[in-house]
Parts: C-alpha cells; sequence; structure tokens
C-alpha cells in the first residue's frame, strides 16, 4: 500500500467518524504510520494538516444542517464535535466569515467536498489489469517541487546519504518545521563500479522560496509514475513485476527520474538496517507511442569524422565540414537524412564524432575531406526526443532494454537529425537503438 493509499485509509476513517470523537493516534495507525510521521505526509499530499481537513469538513457539514429550522445550533455543535456554542460559533465564523445563526438566517453556503485521492491523484486502470497487478498504481501527474540534493558514493551510499541529510536538515531547521517534507532517493546513473560501490543521491522537499550555500536546491518537474510498495529486500522483485506490468499496460518506460520514497527520517533511522524496510517505488512512465520498430537498408552515404581530446571541439569540426559539403551539394541532396555517431559520454583518451548523410547510389564525390561509404543499417528502437533531451533519451533506451531484458544488436547505434537547409538550429533528433530482428 503505497503512501497515497495510506493517506486515503486515514480520510476514509475521518469521514466515518465526523459526528464522533476522532483521536489523530487513531487516524493516523489507520495509515499505519506514527502520528508524527502521519502529520508531515499527510499535509505533503492532501495540502492541509489533518486537524485543518477534520475541522473544515465537519464545518461543511455542519453549513448543511442549518438549513433545517427544527435543529438547534447547539446540537449542530455538539455533534460536530465542539464542546459549546461559542466554540462552535467562533470555528465557524473563522471559517465561514458568518456567525451560524446569521448564516442561517441569509441562506448562506458553504462547502469543503471530500478530498479523494485517489481519484485526484490515479489513473483508472483497466480491470482485468488491475485485477493481476493490484498493487501497481499509476499516479497521473507527481506535481513539480522544490528539493535541497545530497549524493554519497561507496559501498553503502544509502545509508551514508540519508544520515547526512538528516543532520543537514536538523542544522537547517527543515526539520523543526511542523508539517509537510517528502524524502526521495536513487542510485546515480552510471556509478556502479567493479567493487560493488556506487553513488546514492537523496531529495528533501523544501518550500518554494527556500535557498542554500551548502547543498544545490532544485526544482523537480515531476512526471507520470508507476508506482507500487516494495521493501529493501524486494527492490529486484519490484522492478521484475515493473517489467511484467509494463508488457502488458497502455504505457512505456519514461525519461524522468526513477525515485524510491522513503518514510520521514524518525522511521528511517530506526528501520534502515532491516531487509522488510518499506520504501515506495516510482517508475517513470509516458503513454505508448514514443518507441517505435523500424529498419534502415544499407544505403550509401557521404561522411567526415572528426577526432580529438575535446570533445565539444570535435562535434563542432565535424558538423562543420559536413554541414558546409552539404550546403553546397545541396541540389544532389534534396531527400537525405543525416546520421550521427560518436564516442559518447564515456571517459576516453581520444573523442571521435562520424557525420553521415546519405546520398544516391550513383553519387559521386570529390572532395579533400568527405569520403564515401556504405553504411550497413540494420533493425533499430527508435524515439524522438530534442537536444536538451537527447541524453536522457539513451539513458531511457538503456533502462528499457534492460526492463524488457532485450539484447543490444552489434550493428552500430546512430542519431537522426533534422537540420532544414542543412544547418542549425536543428527540428528534430531521432535516437536509433540497436535490436535484433
Amino acid at each position: 500500500m503505497n503512501y497515497y493509499e495510506r493517506i486515503q485509509k486515514s480520510i476514509e476513517y475521518i469521514e466515518r467518524n465526523l459526528e464522533n470523537p476522532i483521536l489523530l493516534e487513531d487516524v493516523a495507525a489507520e495509515a499505519f504510520m506514527s502520528l508524527s510521521n502521519f502529520y508531515k505526509i499527510f499535509f505533503a499530499i492532501v495540502g492541509y494538516t489533518v486537524k485543518e481537513y477534520i475541522r473544515f469538513r465537519r464545518i461543511s457539514l455542519a453549513s448543511a444542517w442549518l438549513y433545517d429550522d427544527h435543529m438547534k445550533i447547539i446540537d449542530i455543535a455538539m455533534q460536530c464535535g465542539y464542546q459549546s456554542a461559542d466554540a462552535f460559533a467562533r470555528s465557524f465564523r473563522e471559517i465561514t466569515g458568518f456567525l451560524p445563526s446569521v448564516f442561517r438566517k441569509q441562506n448562506k453556503t458553504f462547502a469543503f467536498e471530500r478530498i479523494c485521492i485517489m481519484d485526484q491523484y490515479f489513473e483508472t486502470q483497466d480491470q482485468a489489469l488491475s485485477e493481476k497487478y493490484p498493487n501497481i498504481k499509476v499516479l497521473k501527474k507527481l506535481e513539480p517541487f522544490r528539493v535541497v540534493c545530497y549524493a554519497a558514493y561507496g559501498t553503502s551510499p544509502e545509508d551514508d546519504a540519508l544520515a547526512y541529510m538528516r543532520q543537514w536538515a536538523e542544522q537547517a531547521g527543515l526539520l523543526n518545521e511542523k508539517y509537510g517534507y517528502r524524502l526521495f532517493g536513487f542510485d546515480v546513473a552510471g556509478s556502479l563500479k567493479e567493487d560493488g560501490s556506487h553513488g546514492y543521491e537523496v531529495w528533501l522537499s523544501v518550500p518554494d522560496d527556500f535557498e542554500s550555500e551548502e547543498l544545490p536546491v532544485q526544482t523537480f518537474p515531476g512526471g507520470l509514475y508507476a508506482v507500487t510498495t516494495t521493501t529493501i529486500g524486494e527492490i529486484e522483485a519490484t522492478w521484475n513485476l515493473f517489467r511484467e506490468w509494463l508488457k502488458v499496460s497502455k504505457y512505456d518506460l519514461g525519461t524522468h527520474q526513477w525515485l524510491e520514497e522513503h518514510l520521514p527520517f524518525q522511521e528511517w533511522a530506526q528501520y534502515r538496517s532491516q531487509q522488510e524496510y518499506k520504501i515506495d517505488l516510482y517508475m517513470p512512465i509516458t503513454e505508448k507511442g514514443g518507441k517505435q520498430k523500424e529498419c534502415i537498408h544499407p544505403t550509401k552515404v557521404a561522411y567526415y569524422r572528426a577526432t580529438g581530446l575535446d570533445r565539444e571541439e570535435v562535434a563542432m569540426e565535424s558538423w562543420n565540414v559536413m554541414l558546409s559539403w552539404a550546403q553546397a551539394n545541396r541540389s544532389s541532396l534534396e531527400n537525405s537524412k543525416i546520421y550521427v555517431y560518436n564516442s559518447g559520454m564515456r571517459k576516453v583518451k581520444n573523442h571521435f564524432q562520424e557525420v553521415m548523410i546519405t546520398v544516391d547510389d550513383d553519387f559521386e564525390c570529390v572532395d579533400k575531406k568527405v569520403k564515401l561509404k556504405w553504411f550497413d543499417g540494420g533493425s533499430y528502437l527508435s524515439m524522438k526526443t530534442t537536444l536538451p533531451s537527447l541524453k536522457d533519451a539513451w539513458n531511457e533506451m538503456g533502462r528499457w532494454m534492460a526492463l524488457t531484458k532485450s539484447k543490444t544488436a552489434r550493428h552500430q547505434w546512430i542519431e537522426e537529425w533534422s537540420l532544414p537547409d542543412f544547418s542549425f538550429p536543428e527540428e528534430e533528433i531521432k535516437v536509433l537503438y540497436p535490436i535484433n530482428d
């Protein structure tokens, strides 16, 4: 049961008991949380403190009862949990702007509707899929929020990063706030070493106006997610479950950050070493249709490969040579495509980038730099993206291949660039990941 479902259960308990005494310890117990952690998670998800929610719902209920002239105001106050008419009147006026007696005489209206977390935040899924995977929910959109970040590296970076963040947050006064932080983490991409050490980054949600000189602060843009609850010991099994679900759902793996949501620091510190420690796992998803299978047949290309120590200089040289050549030969290249591949982002002594432009089979070229060859092509999984998201698109392709246990083929990966008139800015980029037929 994820945190949203837990809070939903607490709201359902409140709704059943609006006319009865409500102990907040009992409400927190419905969410399977300690009271202090329940306060924080409830406020972060609902947007109201639990006390505010109960009070607003009771006043909304009272405003409806006031239409019944046969009900005494003191009786309405008692049914809404107030011990006196005066206390009820003060609270009623604070929320609605009117005393109950004036509200009744002037036929005013006030409504604070019951909040349904699941309807508000989650997609309605196919019934058969929901029955087969009852614990996987689709979060419509994890809304943007501001976070402070810290990453640790080593053999136990999760504990190190969370412990550091907790100490820093206490010193910064963030944990003294009465309500509302959320705690997320994830493995740093590409950080795994042969000895098993890796990086782990922790995000702590902070107010929109928060700034820090010690740690970086950023706005997380949010996104569409599949969410389920798991334990530290079951993370790999949960990814396998996600893998099965993804294949039969209407979604693809998304490019945005995958996340683990931890309990607030108090409970994390108590249970962090236990395999049964529960977390919510967020898998980024997107509507299907972003990825396509396509085949590039062997084709003749004009190409230039630049090499050097500086990645940016190499890229600039290859583009300058090929685009200048293409503009000089524009009349022969009306239906040409531009393919690119390079040494990537990995650390190498010498970088390279090759730019290829397709040409007709009988095309001849006399140039000191630009040469001709046949590009073998092959079968590809393709996805359209933009230059700012190019790295994320390649990372997504890699994650998707790993998640679906697809094998990478041996032919050349490429990018297809759309450059009108063979000049920048680019209109679109398509990444093409080599796959087997």
